[in-house]
């Protein structure tokens, strides 16, 4: 679903993104193309130079194959910002206030969503953090092996959602307030993070030397009852690592630490 209080060009950027996704070679000129307008056009579309007519955005949305509500809700986004008068652009800004009364309490806006579910944005995070590297997209997607559209989706979407912050000499900062949290965050999303986490430790196994890596499983017996003190002990063992190991003075690469602790009996079934 698309979130109302997001802008439209995010919603464009999100398909030109999962479409290069499926195919590294699709550009932005194919996208142009696809949706009927001239690459110069779109161009100035995302860097908001030029805007879109509801007639536009409609046409748009059936190319996109949004459902009726999305649609509706594209094109007031559109209609809010490039309505003809006040009084249309004001209209459209209270039925999108309309629709977001009409999501579930538990709601989370797409771009906070995504943030939680694609690995690649905490990735990101810290390897601004890193000493010696060049924050452009492209060196970025080199480094985490991403399309640098993605890369740079990544980094717009870490400074709208203000988790970085960049300053006046043109440089990255990751925010100190940020703190990633489960709190309010659908399952499927966390679900989707910790699958491609998984996903990324099976492949070092066979891509990353023995000396770059650490992967060891222990299997043991134990209480089912002293399952809540073992999360405890593993939640204050990851904080006490992170604390020790991650603040050094000058970081020059990013690693992650996956722990997992799960049944292998099937009584809980």
């Amino acid at each position: 679903m698309i979130s109302p209080d997001i802008h439209y060009q995010d919603v464009l950027r999100r398909e030109l993104e999962k479409r290069s996704l499926v195919n590294p070679r699709y550009s932005m000129r194919a996208f142009a193309r696809d949706l009927e307008i001239s690459p110069s056009r779109l161009s100035e579309i995302f860097s908001g130079k030029q805007g879109l007519s509801a007639a536009v955005g409609e046409r748009i949305a059936k190319i996109l194959g949004l459902t009726e509500t999305e649609s509706r809700i594209f094109c007031d986004l559109i209609e809010k910002e490039h309505g003809r008068s006040q009084e249309k652009r004001l209209l459209a800004n209270l039925r999108l206030q309309e629709h977001t009364l009409q999501m579930d309490f538990d709601h989370v806006p797409e771009e906070l969503f995504l943030v939680i579910s694609e690995w690649y944005h905490f990735a990101i995070l810290h390897l601004l953090e890193c000493k010696g590297i060049s924050q452009d997209a492209k060196t970025i997607a080199s480094k985490l092996g991403i399309p640098s559209i993605q890369a740079q989706n990544g980094i717009d979407r870490l400074l709208r959602l203000k988790v970085i912050s960049l300053d006046s000499k043109g440089k990255y900062h990751p925010s100190k307030e940020f703190m990633a949290t489960t709190d309010d965050i659908p399952s499927e999303a966390i679900r989707k993070f910790h699958k491609q986490i998984l996903q990324k430790a099976m492949e070092s196994l066979d891509l990353q030397a023995v000396g770059n890596r650490s992967v060891a499983s222990s299997l043991f017996a134990m209480e089912k009852r002293d399952l809540p003190k073992a999360k405890e002990m593993l939640k204050r063992f990851r904080r006490r690592f992170m604390k020790e190991v991650g603040s050094g003075e000058r970081p020059d690469s990013v690693y992650c630490l996956s722990t997992s602790l799960f049944e292998l009996t099937k009584d809980h079934l």
